[in-house]
């Protein structure tokens, strides 16, 4: 004899689809945080090539670094996108939750069809 066709670990009922529930975290949060990173790091490099320790262990400013260096720029763009990712964040996610409520709300309906 053949067993039954339906399992019994599986619910096959139909679920009305929730709505999305909003993330934390956005798709580009992953960039956001390798480019915070990389200028904590570049901006401790560029402080420490400005700063000499002198005999009594006071720090003060070297006399031969009066001028921006190679690393005080790429510090800058970093911090530069970092300003531009957080101005940019809001737009990102209204879009992307935008995106998932219109897929939500066609999920309704194809439900709503389906079941009717």
């Amino acid at each position: 004899m053949l067993p039954e066709a339906r399992d019994n670990r599986v619910n096959y009922d139909l679920n009305m689809p929730s709505p999305p529930k909003p993330k934390r975290r956005g798709p580009l949060e992953f960039y956001e945080w390798i480019a915070l990173m990389l200028f904590l790091i570049l901006f401790g490099v560029a402080i420490a090539t400005h700063v000499q320790l002198e005999p009594g262990n006071s720090p003060s400013i070297r006399e031969d670094t009066d001028t921006l260096t190679y690393i005080d720029g790429v510090a800058a763009f970093f911090f530069l996108l970092l300003v531009v990712f957080d101005t940019h964040a809001p737009r990102r996610y209204s879009m992307y939750s935008d995106e998932l409520l219109t897929q939500w709300k066609d999920d309704k309906l194809r439900f709503m069809r389906m079941y009717s």
